[in-house]
C-alpha cells in the first residue's frame, strides 16, 4: 500500500458532499471507518485514504468501498490519515483529518493488587503503558470499568472470591485476562499508628486504626506509657494526666474480634519549656509585598488571618528567610501575617502580628481630631493629638500612631475600633491618656488592634466580638477586658486592676505581670500562660482550657469549674485554697516553690494530678465523685 503526501491545493472537491468520520476502529494495524456523508440521493462514492497529507489525484492512496470498509496499515506507529469522497475519478467532499494509532500487538496484562479494610476489597490495577485508558474487573458475575484502576467490593470473610481483570487500550484493544483467586479466610492482626504532634505537650494523641475485618470502632486499644494510662475514643487517645516532660515510651495493643493482637511502641519526647526566643517578622511594601524574618532556631510558617482564624499561608523550605506574598494573599482591606516556629524541644509562640495594606493615608499633624474621616488616618510622630468626641475606626480603615505621639481623652471620649488601630511605640513609647474622666478604647464588630510600646493611663481597653488583640510592651494601669476575640496575644506586658478574658478562641500570655483583684478567663478554647507572673485576690477560670508554664502563680483562692482543663507545669505557686469542680481537672507537675499548705477541694467529678513531692503541701478533700492522684 502506497501512500502519497502533496500540497492541501490538491485536492480540490467538484461536487458539495459533506463527509462525516463517526468512529475509527483499530484492531492493531487493521483499521476499520465508520463514516456518513450527506447529502446521499442514492449516490455511493468511493472513499479515498491518503497518509500525510491530502491527495493530489484520485490515485493517490488506497480507495475503499461499501459500508465500514477496512484497511491495513503497513507497520505499527502513528498516522496522520485523510479520506476524502471520491466519484468517477472526481474529490467530491473536502479531505477529513484523522489521526490513528496502529499497534503491533495486544496491551500488556495489568498489575495487579489488593488489599482488605473493615470488609471492604480494594483492587489496583496499574500499567506501565501510557495508552492504556480504562480497567476492568469481573466479579461476582458483574463487569466493572474504572479509567485509574480502583475497585471496591464489600466481600464476606471465610468465602473463597474469584476475580478476572483486563486493561483496555485507547485503541479498543483489550489485554488477555487475568484471573485471581483471593483466599478470604485469613485474618490479619489490626494496624496501628501514632500521629504524635511536636512539639508534644504531653496530652492527646491522634490514632490510625486498620483491620481487614473489623470496623476501627469495633477493635480493642490499650495503651500506656510506665504507670501512666491512655483512654482511646474516636480515633484519639487520651492521657489519664498529662505525660510530664522528658522521653516516653508510649505502647500501644490493638485487639480485634479474632483475637488476633499487634503491639506497637512509640518512642515520644515531652516538652513544657517555653523556646528561647520569639520569632519577630517584618512585612516590606512595594513593587512585591515581601515577609522577611531572621530565625533559623527551628522550622517556620508564615500564617495570614484569613475568615475569622490563623492559617497557614507559605510553608518556606528550611534555610529561608524571606518569601514574596502572591496577590492571592493579599486583599484590598489589608491583612494580618504571623510567623509561628516549631521544633520538638521547645514550645515556641508565634510572633506579634504584622498589618499590611497598600494605602495612601490620611496624616494627621494638628493637636485636635475630630474625625479620621472614614479613610486610612497616620497620626504623625512626636506629636501630641486630643480626641474631641467620639471617634471611629470604621471597618475596612485602619488608623496608625507612630512613635512618641501623645494621645489624649481630655473629657472621657470613647474612641470606637471597628476597622484596625496599629500603634507602633517600639522606637519611642506612646502615650494615650485621659487627665480627668476615664477614657476607653472599645475593639468592637471584628475590630483589631496592635499595640507595641504603649503606656494607657486612667484609659480602659474594653474588647468585644474582635478578631485580633495584640500587646506588646504595654502598662494598662486600669485592666483589661476580653469578652470575645479570635486571637490574644500579651507579651511582655503589665496589667494592673482588673483582668479578664472570655469567648475567645486561642489566648498567648507571655512574659508578662498581670496584677488585679480578680483574673478570670472563662469560655476560652485555649490560653497558654507562660514566663508570667499572675497575681490576684482570686484566680477564676471556668470553661477553658489554660496551660501555665513556668510561671508564678500567687492567689488566695483559685477556683476551676464547669468542666476545664488546668494544667501548671513547673511554675511557683502561692495560692491558699484550691476549688476543682463540676467535672474539671487540674495537674501540678514539678512545681518550683508552694507555700507550706495549699487546701484543694474536690466536687462534682473532678480531678487533681500532681507530682508525689507535691503532696506534702496540699490537704486534699475530695467528695465520692472526684479523685486525686499523685505521679513520679
Amino acid at each position: 500500500m502506497l501512500f502519497v503526501a502533496l500540497s492541501l491545493a490538491a485536492c480540490e472537491p467538484t461536487d458539495n458532499l459533506s463527509l462525516e468520520i463517526k468512529e475509527i476502529i483499530t484492531d492493531l494495524t487493521t483499521i476499520k471507518v465508520v463514516y456518513d456523508f450527506t447529502p446521499s440521493h442514492g449516490r455511493n462514492p468511493s472513499l479515498l485514504v491518503t497518509e500525510g497529507r491530502v491527495p493530489q489525484s484520485t490515485s493517490d492512496g488506497i480507495l475503499l468501498d461499501g459500508p465500514d470498509p477496512t484497511f491495513v496499515l503497513p507497520e505499527a506507529g502513528k498516522y496522520d490519515l485523510y479520506f476524502t469522497l471520491v466519484e468517477k475519478n472526481r474529490f467530491v467532499s473536502p479531505p477529513v483529518a484523522k489521526e490513528v494509532n496502529a499497534f503491533s500487538d495486544k496491551p500488556e496484562r495489568p498489575d495487579f493488587d489488593f488489599s482488605i479494610q473493615s470488609g471492604i476489597l480494594t483492587v489496583q490495577l496499574s500499567s506501565i503503558d501510557d495508552s492504556i485508558t480504562c480497567y476492568f474487573v469481573e466479579y461476582a458475575g458483574s463487569e466493572y470499568s474504572s479509567k485509574d484502576g480502583q475497585f471496591s467490593f464489600e466481600v464476606t470473610r471465610g468465602k473463597e472470591v474469584t476475580l478476572r481483570a483486563w486493561s483496555v487500550r485507547q485503541d479498543g484493544s483489550p489485554s488477555d485476562p487475568i484471573e485471581e483467586i483471593l483466599d478470604l479466610s485469613i485474618d490479619n492482626p489490626p494496624e496501628v499508628s501514632l500521629k504524635v504532634p511536636k512539639p508534644y505537650v504531653g496530652n492527646v494523641i491522634q490514632v490510625e486504626l486498620a483491620d481487614d475485618w473489623d470496623q476501627p470502632e469495633d477493635l480493642e486499644v490499650i495503651a500506656s506509657s510506665g504507670d501512666y494510662r491512655f483512654y482511646f475514643n474516636e480515633s484519639v487517645l487520651y492521657p489519664e494526666v498529662q505525660l510530664p516532660e522528658g522521653s516516653h515510651f508510649i505502647i500501644v495493643s490493638v485487639i480485634d474480634s479474632s483475637g488476633n493482637m499487634t503491639n506497637k511502641t512509640t518512642p515520644v519526647y515531652v516538652t513544657k519549656t517555653p523556646s528561647p526566643r520569639i520569632p519577630e517578622l517584618l512585612i516590606e511594601e512595594g513593587t512585591f509585598r515581601r515577609a522577611i524574618w531572621q530565625f533559623e532556631d527551628a522550622s517556620i510558617k508564615l500564617q495570614r488571618f484569613w475568615n475569622g482564624a490563623w492559617i497557614d499561608h507559605i510553608v518556606p523550605q528550611e534555610g529561608v528567610s524571606s518569601v514574596v506574598i502572591s496577590r492571592e494573599g493579599m486583599s484590598e482591606r489589608g491583612d494580618f501575617y504571623r510567623i509561628h516556629a516549631s521544633s520538638p524541644e521547645h514550645l515556641y509562640i508565634p510572633s506579634i502580628p504584622v498589618f499590611a495594606k497598600e494605602s495612601q493615608f490620611r496624616r494627621f499633624t494638628a493637636e485636635n481630631v475630630v474625625s479620621f474621616m472614614g479613610s486610612d488616618a497616620l497620626l504623625s510622630t512626636g506629636n501630641t493629638f486630643r480626641l474631641v468626641g467620639n471617634l471611629t475606626v470604621w471597618q475596612g480603615t485602619v488608623v496608625r500612631i507612630e512613635p512618641g505621639v501623645e494621645f489624649v481623652f481630655p473629657r472621657g471620649n470613647n474612641l470606637i475600633v471597628s476597622g484596625v488601630l496599629d500603634i507602633d511605640g517600639r522606637q519611642n513609647r506612646v502615650s494615650i491618656s485621659s487627665p480627668s474622666v476615664m477614657g476607653t478604647i472599645s475593639v468592637t464588630q471584628g475590630g483589631s488592634i496592635i499595640a507595641r510600646g504603649v503606656d494607657f493611663s486612667r484609659t480602659r481597653l474594653v474588647v468585644r466580638g474582635a478578631n485580633i488583640v495584640v500587646l506588646e510592651d504595654c502598662v494598662l494601669s486600669d485592666g483589661l477586658r476580653i469578652d470575645g476575640a479570635r486571637s490574644v496575644q500579651i507579651y511582655s506586658s503589665k496589667i494592673l486592676s482588673s483582668f479578664f478574658i472570655g469567648n475567645a478562641d486561642e489566648v498567648f500570655i507571655d512574659g508578662s505581670i498581670v496584677n488585679a483583684e480578680t483574673i478570670t478567663l472563662t469560655h476560652s478554647a485555649f490560653v497558654s500562660i507562660s514566663r508570667s507572673d499572675m497575681s490576684a485576690d482570686e484566680i477564676v477560670i471556668e470553661q477553658s482550657n489554660v496551660r501555665f508554664i513556668d510561671s508564678s502563680i500567687e492567689a488566695q483562692l483559685s477556683v476551676t469549674e464547669r468542666f476545664s482543663a488546668v494544667v501548671m507545669a513547673k511554675c511557683s505557686l502561692s495560692v491558699g485554697a484550691f476549688t476543682i469542680l463540676s467535672g474539671s481537672s487540674v495537674q501540678i507537675e514539678n512545681p518550683k516553690i508552694m507555700v507550706d499548705e495549699s487546701q484543694v477541694s474536690l466536687a462534682n467529678f473532678s480531678r487533681l494530678s500532681f507530682s508525689e513531692y507535691a503532696l506534702k503541701s496540699l490537704r486534699i478533700v475530695a467528695d465520692r465523685t472526684s479523685i486525686a492522684t499523685a505521679f513520679k
